[in-house]
């Protein structure tokens, strides 16, 4: 059975790499986290093509703050979102011109958040919940494999512990690049 499904997996995985576009992502981030400041930060992405227009994505973020640093009550904040949903790039004749795309996703997963208060006993406080979010923005295809992009969105996270009367929602900006790594994009058409 294990053969089986090995050769089924091995197929499968030759079949969609001829035809999937798949790609990475980098950025750099600022999240408003609601009551738990703004910070800022870094994440990367990962995704495949389901059709032309439609993208499977995950996407994970990690943030950070820091309030008065090298003083008695330093206040470093974090905040980790891991993320799975689908992307929806619409083909815009006008857009397509001049080499953008707009995206717009829709995910839903997992998020953490801690803050730590430097010489406080128990100063340690973290949570782990659902969170959803969604991401609107534009792409440059510089060529076929780079694409910068800025997404803005709004998250949202559910906790039911020690952060469950605390707010932690806002707005989100990434800034980065998208590099495709197998999968044909059409030259003739996405390049005029």
């Amino acid at each position: 059975m294990k053969k089986i499904l090995a050769i089924i997996l091995f197929i499968f995985i030759s079949v969609t790499n001829s035809f999937a576009v798949f790609f990475v992502d980098g950025f750099g981030a600022n999240v408003d986290a609601g009551d738990l400041e703004t910070q800022y930060g870094f994440g990367g992405g990962l995704g495949f093509s389901i059709t032309s227009d439609l993208n499977f994505l995950f996407r994970s973020t990690w943030t950070s703050l820091t309030e008065n640093k090298d003083k008695i009550d330093e206040t470093d904040y974090e905040h980790f979102t891991a993320f799975g949903g689908v992307e929806y790039t619409p083909k815009i004749p006008l857009l397509s011109k001049y080499r953008l795309n707009w995206r717009n996703s829709i995910l839903a997963g997992f998020s953490n958040s801690e803050v730590s208060i430097k010489n406080v006993e128990d100063g340690e406080v973290s949570d782990s919940g659902f969170a959803c979010c969604f991401w609107t923005g534009i792409q440059y295809d510089l060529t076929q494999i780079v694409s910068p992009f800025l997404d803005l969105g709004y998250h949202s996270s559910f906790y039911i512990n020690d952060f469950d009367d605390d707010s932690v929602r806002g707005y989100q900006i990434a800034l980065g690049i998208r590099f495709y790594l197998t999968g044909s994009r059409d030259y003739t058409s996405d390049y005029n």
